[in-house]
């Protein structure tokens, strides 16, 4: 299901929001996000105030400045994550936003998951960007917490790209618990938020190669929520990192030297 709204947050510290409320939108959302298939999720439009978005997508950090920040570990090909403690001071209070009360709130009632903890350290998050030829293979996120020792519970990704056209590809992907197919594909949208269960059959990724023109990215923010129990649907706690559909295909390591064709 697809909903138009704003997420709870705000980088103005003169604001503040009615708990009571924001449990109220999320508990109204709770029985559609579990039952949505194949994993629980919601999609939302027009998540962030357009003024707020558009600091975000002018702030994002360039290649040349995030050089190191390329192909550490994530799956795919030609894809970085920036952590927003290298950026500037509006992008980290922005972060800092997305891990607030209000927002935890929200989640809980949304997601009936209790006791939901935010990453200060981004470990799993950050501004994600894949260029032209990438991809991002489709995985499910396992493991614990390397530093806080929790349990990844829920995800949370808002994309940035303006103008995108369908020719460009890059749908998020969300996959059966068998692997047989995919269920569902959302387009990166400019201003959309996906949010979603992080469980062992959470399978999700863009795994086809972007068709963009070279001065065209993929962007998008990744935001995790965590919890010190181990849900009903995860595996025991283990060592960080994720569980791919590709581990163990030749194929996919070929790609990434053949740009994704």
């Amino acid at each position: 299901m697809y909903i138009s709204a704003q997420l709870p947050l705000s980088l103005n510290p003169e604001r503040s929001f009615d708990y009571d409320s924001v449990r109220a939108f999320g508990h109204a959302l709770l029985s559609t996000y579990r039952n949505s298939n194949p994993f629980p999720h919601l999609v939302v439009d027009d998540c962030l105030p357009e003024t707020v978005i558009r600091k975000v997508c002018a702030r994002f950090p360039s290649k040349d400045e995030l050089e190191q920040c390329f192909e550490q570990g994530y799956l795919g090909y030609r894809t970085r994550c920036a952590s927003p403690y290298m950026c500037d001071s509006y992008i980290s209070s922005f972060f800092n936003s997305l891990n607030s009360a209000s927002m935890l709130q929200f989640l809980e009632s949304l997601t009936g998951i209790k006791g939901l903890i935010p990453d200060p350290y981004f470990s799993n998050g950050g501004l994600i960007e894949t260029r032209s030829g990438g991809f991002v293979e489709v995985h499910s996120d396992i493991g614990v917490h390397e530093i806080l020792n929790l349990q990844p519970r829920v995800s949370m990704i808002i994309y940035l790209n303006e103008d995108w056209r369908d020719e460009y590809g890059g749908d998020l992907e969300m996959w059966g618990a068998g692997l047989s197919r995919c269920i569902k594909r959302i387009s990166p949208s400019y201003n959309r938020c996906v949010i979603f269960n992080s469980e062992k059959n959470s399978y999700h990724g863009h795994p086809q190669a972007l068709q963009t023109p070279l001065d065209v990215s993929r962007r998008s923010i990744l935001v995790s929520y965590y919890t010190s129990e181990v849900g009903a649907n995860d595996y025991a706690r283990t060592p960080w990192g994720f569980r791919s559909m590709n581990r163990l295909n030749i194929m996919s390591y070929f790609r990434r030297f053949t740009g994704g064709t």
